[in-house]
């Protein structure tokens, strides 16, 4: 929950860890502005995945999460200027909603392109053209149509394949049973080089001790 706050961060964060997965909301910022919600899954809270509320929230920064299985991926209710890119909405009930207000707030949805903008799990069109006005024969792994949230908020370039973090980077394991044999691994594999190295020092300390008793017969 973000209220009444400004320059804050939500960053590297496991929802599911920390208990913000399961729940009626999963992260709330009210009348809170230049923030950063990034690098989280937040999946399968009942009402709202990401609520922003009220005219305050403003100049937010929301990219490279995965929100998924949500009642409402993301909810707006006249917050504006936010800027949303580069997540994952799968499957949620409601992918992304904005309060039909008059004027509705304008919000951006995509970054620059060829950055592109959000993986949208039940976007329906193709990828058979390119360019800055998709007009180009070639795809380039952004649908050829704009994925409309409301007015004023329009996912420009929308991307055909899941988002994921900068250079590959991983936050949080996809399957917690392989991360747990990945540690298991390293552990072992630290422990037998622990092993080698104490050995050798325990070779090269017994010659020293039969090289004394020969000297003192």
């Amino acid at each position: 929950l973000f209220a009444y706050t400004t320059s804050s961060t939500i960053s590297d964060n496991n929802i599911t860890e920390n208990q913000i997965a399961n729940n009626t909301v999963g992260i709330y910022v009210d009348h809170s502005s230049n923030n950063k919600v990034e690098k989280n899954l937040i999946e399968k809270n009942s009402l709202w995945g990401i609520r922003l509320y009220g005219t305050l929230s403003q100049h937010n920064f929301i990219e490279y999460n995965t929100i998924e299985e949500n009642g409402y991926g993301v909810y707006m209710f006249v917050s504006e200027n936010n800027v949303i890119h580069h997540n994952n909405f799968i499957n949620n009930t409601i992918q992304a909603y904005v309060e039909p207000v008059i004027p509705v707030p304008y919000n951006t949805w995509n970054a620059a392109y060829p950055d592109g903008g959000n993986y949208w799990s039940d976007y329906p069109d193709k990828d058979l053209l390119s360019g800055l006005s998709q007009n180009i024969n070639g795809s380039d792994g952004i649908g050829d149509k704009p994925y409309t949230i409301a007015q004023n908020n329009i996912d420009h370039y929308p991307l055909m394949n899941q988002t994921t973090l900068p250079n590959d980077q991983q936050i949080y394991p996809s399957n917690p049973f392989l991360a747990a044999i990945a540690i298991f691994f390293v552990a072992m594999t630290v422990s037998s080089v622990l092993f080698l190295i104490l050995r050798q020092k325990t070779k090269t300390v017994e010659p020293e001790e039969d090289a004394k008793a020969h000297e003192k017969e």
